[in-house]
């Protein structure tokens, strides 16, 4: 087996977590955004890699926190205050609507509810 695909093996092997996975790619996405904004503020200069590597590290943090963190308890909240309790917001019944004043739409037409 040579070094390549040893490493490959390990790799998948780590990443086949859904939670490894997703903290990846939140990685991944927060080192773009701050190699943009790093590069477009303070331009290519001493310490450049000292600051990308910080802000990379605080957008993770950020991410992960919101992802991981903020969203499931927003959902949970939500669940938990709903009426039915299953997840979903209840859903209330329509009145049926009125019938158009100016006579019946044609069936493969529809009516034009603007005038």
């Amino acid at each position: 087996m040579t070094p390549a695909d040893y490493l490959t093996a390990i790799l998948a092997r780590f990443t086949d977590h859904p939670v490894v996975r997703r903290a990846a790619w939140l990685g991944f996405l927060s080192w773009v955004v701050a190699l943009t904004l790093t590069g477009y503020i303070f331009g290519f200069t001493d310490g450049f890699f000292g600051r990308l590597f910080s802000a990379t590290f605080v957008l993770w943090l950020l991410l992960l926190g919101t992802v991981f963190g903020i969203r499931p308890a927003i959902n949970w909240l939500t669940r938990r205050l709903s009426d039915d309790g299953g997840g979903r917001a209840p859903r209330t019944k329509r009145a049926p609507r009125a019938a158009a004043k100016r006579g019946a739409a044609s069936p493969t037409i529809p009516a034009n509810k603007w005038r």
